[in-house]
């Protein structure tokens, strides 16, 4: 055996640049993958090539993730060559087993041959791959580039490649399946700190149907009747009036908190709480961020605008601006609209909701609101909104619905192209 891996070594270190090992020069990152919106912190670090710049992720590591069942193994094989004696050399090949494909990799060419499980070749290429120092020489982690992952998980799966900065990478995949269930089950829903009206992915509902009551702020934390946002959300929420709790479920997180109580109880764990749930104006005001953060809700917080933004799902984009929203005149939505398009048009695209290019003179859907496309710039839409729907827009409310969603009724005014709907 000793001997068998002595013959390895020099075989695998007299390999070309394109297949050698990772050289003193090579950057190792760490980094993380998040599959189906799950995260996980591999045990291998991904390689930057230094000499192309190229980054090469573990590609048995990364399979595994997505299928338990890959399996690696190597063989020592006799493989043509017309320079050498006899005609062919002893190489070591290695076999990776994914799904319903075999990869077979020899490293002393660099090729690639990809199989069904009958065994016949369905291609065969020449790329570029790094493999780990030998520390398991019979098992050595094989490093490929981005675009052979993709190859690899096929055309249903998505990767995509994050970063904050140089040395902190983020892999994200994501099969079909669940991009479209998070598409279809993504929550968002925006507030304004005293106002009784709540966007809801766009559909305009009252925080509070009982006593209208609105988001205040108390001590630095954000204060409301939680009831209505975390059903919208997709949880419960209980009340038990004899002992003066109020427990959370959402995202299989639970939550207890006590009226005027600095403790709570998260997933069966006693927290602290720096502003308590309390009663204002015979309803009971639960601390927003400290509910939101342990039941794993994203909230964002415009201090600028005072509006508060909850995100419950796997979201690739989250704003950090909410000027659209809560508009108090047509005068200052025209002009705010203006100066922070870049903060809140986060589409790039003319693409309306259900993916269709909107063009000049398309007629328009907006929550209530109906209206005609006179101009495209990108992802910015300017609408001349000329109709509602008369059964949920009263006329003598129609201003004031107008403003809540970011409209200006009977005038133009630009929007995001994906809140948008081709009118039919």
């Amino acid at each position: 055996m000793k001997k068998l891996l002595s013959v390895l070594v020099i075989l695998l270190l007299c390999l070309p640049y394109s297949s050698a090992f990772a050289e003193q020069g090579d950057v190792v990152y760490s980094y993380t993958l998040k599959y189906n919106g799950k995260d996980y912190k591999l045990k291998n670090d991904v390689l930057k090539d230094s000499y192309y710049g190229r980054v090469f992720f573990p590609l048995l590591e990364i399979l595994q993730i997505v299928d338990p069942e890959t399996k690696q193994t190597m063989k020592m094989e006799q493989e043509p060559n017309p320079a050498a004696p006899n005609n062919s050399y002893i190489d070591a090949s290695y076999y990776i087993s994914f799904k319903e494909q075999i990869f077979k990799f020899v490293g002393r060419d660099s090729s690639i041959e990809v199989y069904d499980k009958t065994g016949t070749v369905r291609q065969s290429k020449e790329i570029q791959i790094q493999t780990t120092k030998i520390e398991d020489a019979e098992n050595p982690m094989l490093y490929v580039p981005k675009e052979f992952l993709e190859q690899a998980l096929g055309t249903n799966t998505y990767v995509s490649i994050e970063s904050s900065n140089s040395e902190k990478l983020k892999l994200v995949i994501q099969s079909s399946d669940y991009k479209a269930d998070i598409q279809e089950n993504n929550m968002v829903i925006i507030m304004k700190v005293n106002d009784p009206w709540m966007y809801v992915n766009e559909d305009v509902k009252r925080i509070d149907n009982v006593a209208y009551s609105t988001p205040v702020v108390k001590n630095g934390a954000t204060l409301l009747p939680i009831s209505n946002i975390i059903k919208e959300l997709g949880g419960n929420v209980a009340w038990d009036g004899a002992d003066q709790r109020v427990t959370v479920t959402l995202n299989d997180h639970e939550v207890k908190l006590w009226l005027n109580k600095a403790t709570a109880i998260v997933d069966g764990k006693e927290k602290s709480i720096s502003v308590s749930p309390t009663i204002i104006a015979g309803r009971t005001m639960v601390p927003l961020r400290f509910v939101s953060d342990n039941l794993g809700v994203k909230l964002v917080w415009d201090k600028e605008n005072q509006i508060i933004a909850l995100y419950n799902g796997d979201f690739q984009f989250i704003p950090v601006f909410y000027d659209g929203y809560f508009v108090m005149d047509s005068k200052n939505n025209e002009v705010r609209a203006e100066e922070n398009k870049s903060s809140q048009v986060k589409s790039t695209s003319p693409i309306d909701k259900n993916g269709n290019k909107i063009q000049v003179g398309d007629r328009v859907i907006c929550g209530f609101f109906y209206g005609k496309v006179q101009q495209v710039d990108g992802g910015r839409i300017l609408v001349y909104w000329d109709g509602k729907d008369n059964l949920w827009v009263q006329d003598k409310d129609v201003d004031y619905v107008a403003l809540l969603a970011g409209i200006n009724y009977k005038d133009s005014s630009w929007i995001d192209a994906s809140r948008l709907t081709i009118e039919k």
